[in-house]
């Protein structure tokens, strides 16, 4: 079965106790249009470690308050063990219909049972913005990278959803950038994401309390 985790139960982390265990700084430096990292928050949510660069401000600025997260810190064998923290601009209806759809379809199978899951398109426009850290003894550790799915209009890559894949470094360096027919692109992460078409490319894994009764 897969997942359903509440953030508050998996892991527990004082604000104090995430700082130190992913080794951030008190920096007070401003990103591409966000405000300003903060260090005295009351959970590890409120804090801001990622620098964001013009690409990725640009379409999701101040993403931690403004957008819905849809999971807590989670531990992703899909992503190479890391923990991911994944928010969406608007696809919020979309990724809880998936994940239920695809619920359904692997307690079927867990059944000998049939079932032909009804999964549904993300809206043109929609963000998904997933956070990764690497692993500390089973915790999150420092934060790596930031990626970017962006779900554009038709005629953008029809072979790959008309998803553009955008990935960024902490310090919002661009590492890859374009659409799944891209060498680069396809290596990281288009040649997995290939492989859930029904699902419209988008790995909906974990959904965690928030989300549950959110109706953005």
């Amino acid at each position: 079965m897969l997942p359903l985790v509440d953030s508050k139960s998996f892991p527990k982390l004082s604000a104090l106790a995430f700082l130190v265990l992913t080794g951030f700084g008190t920096s007070t430096d401003s990103n591409a249009g966000e405000s300003p990292h903060k260090t005295n928050v009351t959970n590890p949510f409120e804090y801001q470690p990622f620098t964001l660069s013009k690409d990725v401000s640009e379409v999701s600025v101040n993403y931690r308050t403004r957008w819905s997260r849809l999971t807590g810190f989670e531990l992703s064998g899909l992503h190479w063990n890391q923990f991911v923290v994944i928010y969406t601009s608007s696809g919020l209806k979309t990724y809880k219909r998936n994940f239920y759809e695809h619920l359904k379809q692997i307690e079927a199978d867990d059944e000998d049972e049939e079932y032909d899951p009804e999964y549904k398109t993300y809206p043109v426009g929609s963000v998904m913005l997933k956070e990764n850290y690497l692993t500390n003894e089973g915790r999150p550790g420092k934060p790596t990278t930031l990626t970017l799915m962006i779900k554009r209009k038709p005629g953008f890559y029809p072979q790959g959803g008309d998803w553009e894949y955008i990935e960024t470094d902490i310090n919002g360096k661009i590492i890859i950038k374009g659409n799944g027919g891209d060498t680069a692109v396809k290596k990281r992460c288009a040649s997995c994401h290939i492989n859930i078409a029904d699902r419209d490319y988008i790995f909906s894994t974990f959904l965690t309390e928030p989300a549950l009764h959110a109706h953005k």
